[in-house]
């Protein structure tokens, strides 16, 4: 592996042969009274069933939300007003039980029932939901990924059992306006040979951190 090579062909304009992956969006800015159709919900759920998981065990399960009472109380319980206004929301929930097994099958030594319950099990879904995303780009559909919510909460508005617990809410819909872009920190800064190596960072990205605040409108619909 040539280092300088490498380089070179990454500080130039990479064109990214997924091109989903840089149109990708969070929008939080949706079309009331709007629909997605069934089959698009079924290829981006599908999407997310072929997404890696720790041992195979796919722990995941997907609630799909459409009942506006419902929505009402998912946005409520994610503090977070699209849920409510999008018309569909997914909520990727995990089942304890089954994640837990990846320490019984594992020869590792360090894998174990915990790990599997609260490090592979949010792994999963991580990739379930990056699947989701850019299905759902590449079918014209915008989203948001919510992670921050009330699980406790949400567990109780859809009738979880204690060993089902919500991961994320997924939000489908389409924009009402473009959603705002943010600076991503340049690749040369976060790329390592090797071992890691001290490098200066550019911290003016933090500044487009602060621009999806609340105080900024980001949230407000």
């Amino acid at each position: 592996m040539d280092k300088k090579v490498i380089e070179n062909y990454i500080f130039e304009t990479i064109h990214l042969p997924i091109q989903e992956v840089r149109e990708r969006r969070s929008v939080r800015f949706f079309k009331e009274k709007d629909t997605i159709s069934e089959k698009n919900i079924a290829t981006i759920l599908e999407a997310a069933r072929h997404a890696p998981s720790a041992k195979n065990m796919q722990p995941l399960e997907y609630i799909v939300i459409t009942d506006q009472e419902i929505k009402d109380g998912l946005a409520e319980y994610c503090q977070q007003p699209q849920p409510k206004i999008c018309p569909v929301s997914v909520v990727v929930v995990g089942d304890l039980e089954l994640a837990g097994l990846v320490g019984e099958i594992s020869t590792h030594t360090h894998t174990t029932k915990e790990k599997g319950q609260y490090m592979f099990l949010y792994m999963d879904a991580a990739a379930a939901i990056e699947n989701m995303l850019l299905t759902a780009t590449s079918l014209n559909i915008d989203s948001l990924w919510i992670s921050s919510l009330e699980a406790e909460q949400i567990g109780g508005l859809l009738r979880l059992p204690l060993h089902m617990v919500p991961v994320a809410a997924v939000c489908l819909g389409h924009r009402t306006k473009p959603p705002f872009t943010p600076k991503k920190r340049d690749l040369k800064e976060r790329l390592h040979f090797n071992e890691y190596r001290l490098k200066e960072k550019d911290m003016s990205y933090l500044e487009d951190c602060k621009m999806i605040n609340e105080e900024h409108g980001e949230y407000k619909q």
